[in-house]
């Protein structure tokens, strides 16, 4: 059985994937509706681009943190994965508001 701290990080890591596969999901749904004829403005697609670079970083971060061997580097690992998943959470809930309000 491993620690709970070790738990706790590779929670973490999953949660900041999972995050990052429902965004991918947000992208693939826009992209049905450019197919369907149902766009938004062109503006609206670059703004949806915004929350990409905080879901790439937490992404790196938890993988980095399931590979991590030393107690030092996961830690650090943690607090830069929760900090960018959270950050790119943020985002994409503004960025939903501000889509809604344009269309």
């Amino acid at each position: 059985m491993r620690d709970p701290a070790t738990e706790l990080r590779l929670v973490v890591g999953k949660l900041a994937l999972l995050l990052a596969f429902v965004y991918v999901l947000v992208l693939v749904a826009a992209l049905v509706g450019v197919a369907k004829g149902e766009g938004i403005p062109f503006v609206g697609y670059v703004v949806l681009l915004l929350p990409a670079l905080p879901f790439v970083m937490s992404s790196r971060e938890a993988v980095r943190l399931h590979r991590a061997g030393d107690v030092d580097q996961a830690r650090t690992s943690l607090k830069r994965c929760a900090m960018y998943a959270g950050l790119g959470l943020v985002l994409l809930i503004v960025v939903g508001m501000a889509l809604d309000g344009m269309s």
